[in-house]
């Protein structure tokens, strides 16, 4: 299949599900970012591009990662590139480097003979042994031998403490081409388009993501990313856990049986947790439950002491137009019935 018409097939894809929820858009698509109306002759503008949901990162790792494809108009695209997606591979990256002891990119050290003494900087690669907490510092030189990233002061300094074995204190900086508010940014963003590509227009166009998508776009700009709100602040959310792995994207539906907290969407990939708005329809989701849990309503009261939660694994796409009951549990209309009101 050719580039072409691999967008073309998305463009179908996309434009079924847009006027299954919106009839009568007629040859459109929506960019899921910046809700920008876009015809299909973008395609062949080249204003139109394939958005690859997931980053290199977590594609070099996931059969099924590489798979997800959406639509995505061709600014936010290199956008999302630029910031987003970047960092998020920098971070994993940077902390893939700490775990093995080769640290990722230049880093600029700072050796200290005595406190208070103008200390020594150098941009060098650092490569530690955590068994014996030894490191090993190399870097750029000249056909001299002199270090080409450093000052000609700092490197006689530095060839007098390595020549007369003085004890100093190193201090490694960190890598400064991370910056950890777009690498949350990155994970939001993917998540949000995971679940664009799993549940369409329905779920994305409704106002519960409307904070999502603003907070992406202002991830965008390296100007108002400086005040991003931080997710746990609204209703999303990016966790870390410690020792829990997915080696491939996960997206379920999460109810939670407490009293009064709030269900959502919940991606989990590689390390990580993301939570995103949902709402369902009640009537649709009692037949989802009693249809895999018939004595749901006997076994209710016993769960909720539990404090758990049901996880429903959401595995339909909007790649092939095709419906599943969890377009019934967003929103769409079910012939025959009026109850369609909204948890």
């Amino acid at each position: 299949m050719t580039k072409e018409q691999h967008l073309n097939q998305l463009f179908e894809a996309h434009t079924k599900d847009l006027n299954d929820f919106r009839p009568g858009m007629g040859e459109v698509v929506v960019c899921p970012i910046c809700l920008s109306i876009i015809p299909r002759e973008a395609i062949s503008q080249k204003l139109l591009t394939d958005g690859h949901v997931w980053p290199t990162v977590v594609r070099n790792t996931s059969k099924l990662a590489r798979s997800m494809h959406v639509l995505l108009c061709s600014k936010c695209n290199h956008t999302a590139g630029s910031w987003g997606d970047k960092q998020m591979q920098v971070s994993e990256l940077v902390k893939n480097g700490d775990e093995t002891g080769d640290l990722y990119g230049t880093r600029e050290i700072q050796i200290i003979k005595n406190p208070g003494e103008k200390p020594i900087k150098m941009i060098v690669n650092v490569s530690s042994n955590h068994d014996d907490k030894s490191f090993t510092i190399s870097g750029r030189i000249d056909k001299d031998l002199n270090w080409i990233d450093g000052s000609p002061e700092d490197q006689a300094r530095f060839r007098e403490v390595y020549e007369k074995s003085e004890r100093v204190t190193i201090i490694i900086n960190p890598y400064r081409e991370l910056k950890s508010q777009f690498v949350r940014a990155g994970w939001i963003m993917a998540a949000y388009l995971m679940a664009f590509y799993h549940l369409g227009y329905r779920y994305i166009l409704h106002q519960s993501l409307d904070p999502v998508r603003d907070y992406i776009l202002q991830s965008f700009d390296p100007i108002t990313a400086k005040d991003l709100i931080h997710p746990d602040e609204v209703n999303f959310t990016v966790r870390e856990y410690k020792s829990e792995y997915f080696p491939d994207p996960e997206l379920s539906f999460i109810y939670p049986l407490e009293f009064n907290q709030r269900v959502y969407l919940q991606v989990n990939c590689i390390k990580y947790e993301i939570r995103l708005p949902f709402r369902y329809v009640r009537s649709v989701f009692e037949s989802l439950v009693r249809e895999g849990m018939p004595d749901f309503d006997e076994k209710l009261p016993e769960l909720q002491k539990t404090g758990g939660c049901l996880f429903f694994p959401i595995q339909q796409t909007k790649a092939d137009g095709s419906l599943s009951l969890y377009d019934y549990l967003i929103g769409k209309p079910i012939p025959g019935m009026s109850d369609t009101s909204h948890e």
